[in-house]
């Protein structure tokens, strides 16, 4: 009697230990539309700020292109779209975002082109760590259609840990 009353103790607190570390599933994206149009080199135009955060697009700019570089596809140089965009009256981000991809793909002979909105930009600066909370969205296009091929919302959360050397007066 007394085994039984642990081996149900055992299996429920198995039980709850599992249900406690269940977690929901992501919700699946639809990459048909990306399948198909099978794109080869994204254009990653200047990001459209909406926040207050002046440095922002700079920032996330010289970042968000590693991603795509390091699963095959060829990202154009930053320096060199901004210069092209200049060429051809695109200074502007709001400009770049308004413009109908299939006319961005004569200029640099693209397959598709990344647009960012950059919808929230927070540092938040506390004794002696820092936390950027990030939100964008994104839109890939592609350049023969003008369809949008993917579409999503992120929202991160970044605070640099490690970088101390273990005294807090040398990291000061």
């Amino acid at each position: 009697m007394k085994l039984q009353k642990s081996l149900l103790a055992l299996t429920a607190a198995g039980l709850l230990s599992m249900t406690g570390c269940a977690t929901a599933p992501r919700a699946s994206f639809d990459y048909t539309a990306f399948r198909a149009e099978s794109p080869h080199s994204i254009l990653v135009v200047p990001a459209l700020n909406s926040t207050t955060a002046v440095t922002a697009p700079d920032w996330f700019l010289s970042t968000i292109s590693a991603p795509f570089a390091e699963r095959g596809y060829y990202v154009f140089p930053a320096n060199m779209v901004r210069s092209v965009l200049n060429e051809n009256g695109l200074a502007d981000a709001g400009l770049v975002h308004s413009v109908d991809a299939r006319r961005l793909a004569p200029l640099f002979g693209c397959d598709s082109v990344l647009f960012i909105v950059i919808d929230k930009w927070d540092a938040k600066y506390v004794l002696l760590k820092t936390v950027t909370e990030v939100k964008f969205s994104y839109e890939l296009r592609s350049c023969k259609t003008n369809a949008t091929l993917w579409k999503n919302d992120t929202a991160l959360s970044y605070s640099p840990q490690g970088a101390s050397g273990g005294n807090i007066i040398a990291d000061l």
